[in-house]
């Protein structure tokens, strides 16, 4: 019984720190020098979406997180009426799931300026 109690942590052990790295391969890695801005844009986004379900921040996941250049200062999801900037916008697009839904942000790099461009999709 310690025998395969042993085996089963030493086989945890050698599996684990594989998939941590193939985790976070899936992250842009900032220039040298850069601030890790997307963490601030992921957290933005998931406090903005936990907000709108009335859940935990902690119970929304990350399913992807692009480093995207905007068409403009709204992110290219202007609201009716509003007056957007020309000017292209270096952010992320943030992919999070929760309740089995999908639902996908536009940040700009701080997370300040951050806009809805699906309402929940559901998806696996």
């Amino acid at each position: 019984m310690k025998t395969e109690i042993l085996l089963s942590c030493l086989i945890a052990m050698l599996v684990a720190p594989s998939c941590a790295v193939s985790r976070t391969s899936e992250m842009p890695v900032p220039t040298a020098g850069a601030p890790r801005t997307e963490n601030k844009a992921v957290e933005a986004a998931k406090v903005e979406l936990a907000r709108g379900l009335s859940v935990d921040p902690a119970q929304i996941r990350v399913d992807s997180l692009e480093q995207v250049s905007w068409p403009d200062s709204c992110l290219g999801i202007p609201t009716p009426g509003e007056d957007c900037s020309t000017i292209e916008t270096p952010g992320f697009r943030v992919i999070l799931q929760a309740r089995d839904c999908h639902f996908t942000y536009h940040t700009d790099l701080s997370g300040e300026n951050i806009r809805e461009e699906t309402a929940g999709t559901r998806g696996g």
